[in-house]
């Protein structure tokens, strides 16, 4: 596998791929996560949304991400706030707290990355063929 280059969205266009677009043709499904009470645990979670999508490349190269991820801006809510002030990008304020949002492209895919830097919120990488 290659390395993981985290991109930063500026285009308020691709905001409609950070929330669940289940009707999205191209949308494989979705991971939420978030981080515990104390920030520092990884509790997540997957729901396929088109299975026909889903494939055993798809998951392997999904798992490999999120695990690369997870040395950096995955890695605790900690890190992530400090990696959200270091690497700028659309941000947004929702239920009085700031979001950002970042995308993950490889060949084949798209990941769309929700992140909410709070303990125990809800965080979400939303997967796309392109």
């Amino acid at each position: 596998m290659c390395n993981v280059d985290i991109k930063r969205i500026v285009n308020t266009k691709q905001y409609i791929y950070l929330y669940e677009n289940e009707n999205h043709i191209n949308c494989i499904g979705r991971m939420t996560f978030n981080f515990g009470k104390d920030g520092l645990e990884f509790l997540h979670r997957w729901k396929t949304l088109n299975s026909g999508l889903k494939s055993d490349n798809f998951s392997k190269e999904f798992t490999y991400i999120v695990n690369e991820l997870r040395k950096n801006l995955l890695r605790n809510c900690f890190q992530m706030q400090k990696y959200i002030e270091s690497n700028p990008t659309m941000s947004w304020i929702e239920e009085g707290r700031k979001m950002a949002a970042y995308l993950v492209e490889t060949r084949n895919y798209k990941y769309y990355i929700r992140c909410v830097p709070y303990p125990d919120k809800s965080n979400a990488i939303y997967c796309y063929v392109k």
